[in-house]
């Protein structure tokens, strides 16, 4: 490179970065960001709060239903079996077993996912200085359990706790806390789902991620949640029964 061309490209790059801000609250603006922050809670709490009654009800019906159905569910089970022809005993069984193996696989990887965002965002949370990081940590992991809305109702409580305590430092923390949930759900979204929770059900992730935005779209968050088992539940009942048909020659 000659002399002149050195000099030109030194001269751009001083021109560049004296361009370049002085200080990041010329770029950044607190109190934008706070305001910003504000108002995106203040979505998620009037959206939650309009769900209460929905969530209310679910938390009534459904332990009503898991209670009545240990309470007899072992009769109901021989029941619906026995209502099966002796030509497809053995095929149904086999049915209700690899879903009874998905859905016992499906709930301990979530519970593994849920584990594992606790412990980093709980590190996270820790390493900013934000008191009860513990806390937060595992409402974060329990939150993230829901599909897209977990992530933003796990980060409501402790973005709340930093403006609520306020002091000097309320941007840096409040950014501090962003950055830790972001953290985590990449881990999530690139690793754990993958990984823990599509192998878990066998599924391709493609297929977790088209199955939730169906279930969501259908049902709102119940959708979401119910999406990969029910998918999982599908793909293993299908594979059996075309194996058994297969092996009994009826196909």
């Amino acid at each position: 490179m000659d002399d002149a061309k050195f000099k030109y490209l030194t001269v751009t790059v001083n021109l560049q970065f004296n361009e370049f801000p002085s200080s990041w609250n010329e770029t950044i603006r607190p109190d934008e960001l706070i305001k910003k922050i504000a108002e995106l809670m203040h979505e998620q709490v009037k959206a939650f709060v309009s769900y209460i009654p929905t969530l209310i009800g679910y938390l009534i019906i459904t332990p009503l239903f898991a209670f009545l159905f240990l309470l007899n569910g072992n009769g109901m089970y021989k029941s619906l079996i026995s209502l099966i022809p002796n030509r497809y005993f053995e095929m149904a069984l086999m049915v209700t077993y690899k879903i009874n193996e998905q859905l016992t696989n499906y709930l301990k990887s979530l519970m593994i996912q849920g584990a594992i965002i606790c412990v980093v965002s709980g590190i996270g949370f820790y390493f900013i200085g934000l008191p009860y990081f513990y806390i937060f940590g595992l409402f974060l992991g329990v939150a993230n359990s829901v599909p897209y809305l977990g992530p933003i109702m796990g980060a409501i409580p402790p973005l709340f706790f930093a403006l609520v305590i306020g002091g000097d430092g309320t941007t840096e923390l409040l950014t501090s806390i962003l950055i830790v949930v972001a953290v985590a759900q990449m881990i999530d979204n690139f690793l754990i789902q993958p990984i823990v929770i599509s192998g878990s059900v066998s599924l391709h992730p493609i297929v977790v991620v088209g199955a939730v935005t169906v279930g969501g779209a259908a049902l709102g968050l119940v959708g979401m949640l119910i999406a990969v088992p029910i998918a999982a539940i599908l793909k293993v009942t299908i594979q059996t029964l075309y194996s058994s048909m297969k092996d009994h020659n009826l196909l």
